[in-house]
């Protein structure tokens, strides 16, 4: 993984690859002062994915940028002052290569950008490939993967999906496919995007769909003739 530093006028920024998610930026910066800002990542042909504005304190700062595909060279840009844009520091930074095994690539059939949602750039996918592995990932519109986890050998995932407030994600280890147990050790895991594991769930024999409740429970169907 590439990390350059460059020196600012309020200090230093430094970006990094994530270590457990590469697709992920993670950048440090020191601000000598209070204000509103935010990151900028540019990569490839002139695309770009930002954070929204935070108020941030003087003092160390902390941002996660996620939308960059693995293995992308580009450049971190800490922005202040929406009403009076400036450029507070930038850094260089490759996103990891895709992770060893690799989900299948995807190939990309059609794309018209006119006709893209601009309010579902991304899709998260849960993807089984025969005896390889199973992940879940997230999609740009492009089919280049912007997010990844794998789902250990002992399990599949086969429906990954947001939670119901939306600020993290679920992702079934279902054992039902894997170790053929008719599911009766399948979990639910919840995690924040940049990998934290924050709670897992048994939910024995899970077989295919599950949803979560307003309250955060869990609620599958069970394999049919089990508990």
């Amino acid at each position: 993984l590439l990390t350059t530093a460059l020196a600012c006028e309020g200090g230093d920024v430094s970006a990094t690859a994530h270590p457990e998610i590469g697709a992920l930026i993670e950048v440090e910066w020191t601000q000598r002062r209070d204000a509103v800002g935010w990151v900028e990542v540019t990569f490839g042909d002139g695309e770009a994915v930002a954070t929204p504005a935070v108020d941030r304190p003087a003092g160390a700062a902390h941002a996660i940028v996620a939308g960059v595909p693995y293995g992308e060279d580009a450049t971190v840009t800490v922005w202040l002052d929406p009403d009076d844009p400036r450029v507070h520091g930038e850094a260089e930074v490759v996103t990891a290569a895709l992770p060893d095994p690799a989900p299948p690539a995807l190939e990309l059939l059609g794309h018209d950008p006119a006709r893209v949602d601009g309010e579902t750039p991304y899709l998260l996918v849960s993807l089984l490939a025969g005896m390889v592995g199973s992940w879940t990932g997230i999609v740009d519109r492009q089919g280049r993967w912007v997010w990844l986890r794998a789902t250990p050998h002992s399990a599949v995932t086969l429906q990954a999906q947001p939670s119901f407030d939306g600020t993290s994600l679920l992702i079934d280890h279902s054992t039902f496919w894997s170790l053929f147990d008719g599911g009766e050790a399948s979990r639910v895991l919840r995690y924040t995007l940049d990998g934290t594991k924050l709670a897992a769930y048994d939910t024995p024999w899970l077989h295919h769909p599950f949803t979560e409740g307003p309250d955060g429970s869990i609620l599958w169907g069970a394999h049919e003739g089990e508990n």
